[in-house]
């Protein structure tokens, strides 16, 4: 910090800022025998011109999956893919040159897939072939009719 304040310049106060998607559903339902593969991409915000470093860790490693240096902006991306139940937490931390830091954790969620999610598909199917059929009848005897 004394360092930049020798350069005349002013110290700043507010973190960064981690956007991820507000609309990505953290909770995934396994396929039998399947795998889930899936982007996960946060964008880092700040009003420095400075890089900022970042290090992205998940909990089944102790050392970071990635680190590096961003610009306001930018993105990171790493792939999440598993074929095993479970929670998943990925914690991506984000400092700039005057050691204001932001953290974002995402947790994901991994779900067997359960014979009523399989018999729920096969009703909606069949509600759904049903109301088709009438419809079509419907449709044919008014045409007839007229």
């Amino acid at each position: 910090l004394s360092i930049l304040a020798n350069f005349g310049v002013a110290a700043d106060t507010t973190s960064p800022v981690i956007l991820f998607d507000e609309l990505f559903n953290p909770d995934f339902v396994l396929p039998t025998g399947g795998i889930i593969k899936e982007d996960l991409t946060w964008t880092i915000e700040d009003d420095s011109k400075f890089l900022l470093s970042y290090d992205l860790k998940s909990d089944s490693s102790v050392e970071p999956l990635e680190s590096g240096h961003v610009k306001s902006g930018e993105s990171i991306t790493t792939s999440f893919e598993t074929s095993t139940i479970g929670t998943y937490t990925y914690t991506l931390t984000v400092m700039d040159a005057y050691n204001n830091t932001q953290e974002h954790i995402l947790s994901i969620e991994v779900v067997e897939e359960s014979e009523t999610d399989t018999e729920t598909e096969s009703i909606n199917f069949q509600y759904f072939f049903t109301i088709s059929v009438v419809m079509l009848s419907l449709i044919r005897y008014h045409k007839n009719k007229y």
